[in-house]
């Protein structure tokens, strides 16, 4: 059995390459393991009585690393680690792209070619710069010098490809949007990513300043939450539902909350909109927050299910992956609390202004995975890097995203962002041509155009 946490290494490392249907070639070990793997098979397929002789060890070798998500190497693993994180590339495109195939949207750029962008760059180094520092403290625990030195010099050429690709640019962008933000069709999306930008570790003028500052064993997250967070700080909704559990009347809550969620279907009988009628809590909260609807349906889920609905008893399902897979497809009984490096999710499109219709113009957008357009915020936490950990089985490949486990205190927010804020650009452009001239004024400014590197 190999660890989960161990697999994604396997992808890492090659040498960038410009075949047809991959962009980089197998690290060293991984491509001797394979031809080891394919030799023994064809040695098997001659030795009929090979299987007898063949010892299955078993799955408690890993079970304690992956159910903690942890590094564990077998002692024949051990020079994968050198293979997968030394990056010999030159290319600040290609460095930041440090894997086979792709997990982010930057780097599917780098696969097919495509364009990419400002927010794009900053999360994805974000995530890598996380990613190779978790390596190097299980490097540092196992005494692996010379693993050590091979990840700090890939850091360092992470951190220089980045300020490459971001510091000219995040200079012009910032001078642009001085002088004349009436040319973004959405000037605020830039100053928040220009926000973040200056708590990440590209403040710092150089790799090795980063690195002996208090900021190198931290990393700064994005969440959006509800307001009360500023004071209560972030729950996930698996300790959400022990909390509620250890409550007297805990079912007589999951039953009116059940009951109000049937109520709101659109196949509701009269019976069940009688009841919403007359639900003082549906009628103190229906004005007071945008999307209750949706808002009561999540939680209605939450408090319903089993954890067992979505997944086996065996033990080989209590492992940190399984928990990140359920996460990603939105599984209500989620044990993290979900945070990202990339601030363009976080953006609503931006929408044409609906000439002479005042309370459409002036209407609040609802922040991106947040119910209520007036109690609403986008948060940037601070968090130790070695109790978040990146969700690698996610497949949406613009979230970037990064679990911190049960509860999150409030004490490590660092700034957040109100809807007023998103909502405050100044000119809205009012037909097609000239969000078309905007945003092609913005390009030159955000984009970056890979095939040209």
């Amino acid at each position: 059995p190999v660890a989960d946490s161990v697999g994604v290494l396997y992808s890492m490392g090659g040498m960038s390459s410009n075949k047809r249907f991959f962009q980089r070639s197998m690290n060293p070990f991984m491509r001797d393991h394979f031809r080891e793997f394919f030799g023994f098979l064809k040695i098997y397929e001659k030795t009929p009585d090979m299987g007898s002789r063949v010892d299955v060890l078993d799955y408690s070798l890993v079970e304690s690393a992956n159910k903690a998500g942890q590094f564990f190497l077998h002692d024949w693993q051990r020079p994968l680690l050198k293979a997968a994180l030394e990056i010999k590339d030159t290319d600040p495109l290609k460095v930041l792209a440090p894997g086979r195939g792709y997990h982010s949207q930057y780097e599917k750029s780098i696969h097919f070619g495509h364009k990419t962008n400002l927010h794009e760059v900053l999360a994805q180094y974000t995530m890598m710069e996380l990613k190779y520092s978790k390596m190097e403290s299980y490097a540092r625990s196992n005494s692996m010098t010379e693993e050590i030195q091979i990840i700090q010099a890939s850091r360092k050429k992470l951190f220089q490809a980045a300020k490459t690709l971001l510091a000219e640019k995040t200079v012009a962008l910032e001078r642009a949007l001085t002088e004349t933000p009436e040319k973004f069709p959405s000037s605020q999306e830039w100053q928040f990513f220009l926000s973040y930008y200056r708590v990440s570790p590209m403040k710092y003028k150089d790799f090795e300043s980063y690195a002996a500052s208090k900021d190198a064993n931290n990393v700064v997250l994005i969440r959006a939450d509800q307001g009360a967070s500023r004071y209560l700080g972030f729950i996930s909704n698996a300790l959400f539902r022990e909390l509620i559990d250890k409550l007297p009347l805990n079912e007589t809550l999951k039953s009116y909350m059940n009951k109000l969620d049937s109520a709101l279907a659109p196949n509701a009988s009269k019976a069940q909109k009688d009841f919403l009628d007359s639900s003082l809590i549906y009628k103190s909260l229906k004005g007071r927050i945008t999307d209750l609807p949706r808002m009561i349906s999540n939680l209605n889920r939450v408090l319903q299910m089993s954890k067992y609905d979505t997944r086996g008893m065996a033990k080989e399902f209590e492992r940190v992956y399984i928990e990140h897979y359920l996460h990603s497809v939105n599984d209500p009984f989620k044990t993290g609390i979900s945070f990202s490096t990339n601030t363009s999710i976080y953006i609503r499109s931006k929408q044409l202004d609906p000439a002479g219709d005042a309370d459409a113009s002036t209407s609040k957008d609802i922040i991106p995975f947040t119910f209520d357009a007036d109690n609403a915020r986008v948060y940037f936490v601070r968090f130790p890097k070695d109790i978040v950990a990146i969700n690698e089985a996610s497949k949406y490949f613009r979230q970037y995203e990064v679990l911190k486990s049960n509860i999150a205190l409030p004490f490590g927010i660092v700034d957040s962002f109100s809807t007023d804020f998103f909502n405050s650009d100044g000119v809205v452009p009012t037909d097609k041509v000239e969000l078309k001239k905007m945003t092609d004024f913005e390009s030159t400014f955000t984009t970056i155009n890979v095939s040209e590197k």
